[in-house]
């Protein structure tokens, strides 16, 4: 077993992470002019907060609830829910001129 949470910032190119299972905590990315992927577990369901500025956000279809408000004319918050577990984790993200793909495994 490895860690419960994982906070990440960085900047420029692509951050790739292939496999969160499902006993994590808590994800804080803070990402800036690149792409970022996070695929998870199936199984996995966790609440969602991500803030973007310029940017583009990916989720899957089924098992998410997902609101995604509009700020201004660049901004946009997207919260909700994504899969089909037991709601225990949380991912929290803020997307910079970049774009971040949330996805299963």
């Amino acid at each position: 077993m490895c860690c419960k949470s994982l906070e990440i910032e960085g900047a420029y190119g692509g951050l790739n992470v292939k496999s969160v299972s499902t006993n994590f905590d808590v994800i804080k990315l803070d990402y800036s002019f690149g792409s970022a992927k996070l695929f998870f577990d199936e199984g996995v369901g966790f609440d969602f907060d991500c803030s973007t500025v310029m940017s583009s956000c990916s989720y899957p279809d089924t098992n998410t609830k997902v609101r995604k408000e509009k700020l201004n004319y660049t901004n946009y918050r997207h919260r909700g829910t994504i899969g089909a577990g037991e709601i225990r984790s949380k991912v929290d993200a803020e997307i910079s001129q970049g774009s971040l793909v949330i996805g299963f495994k």
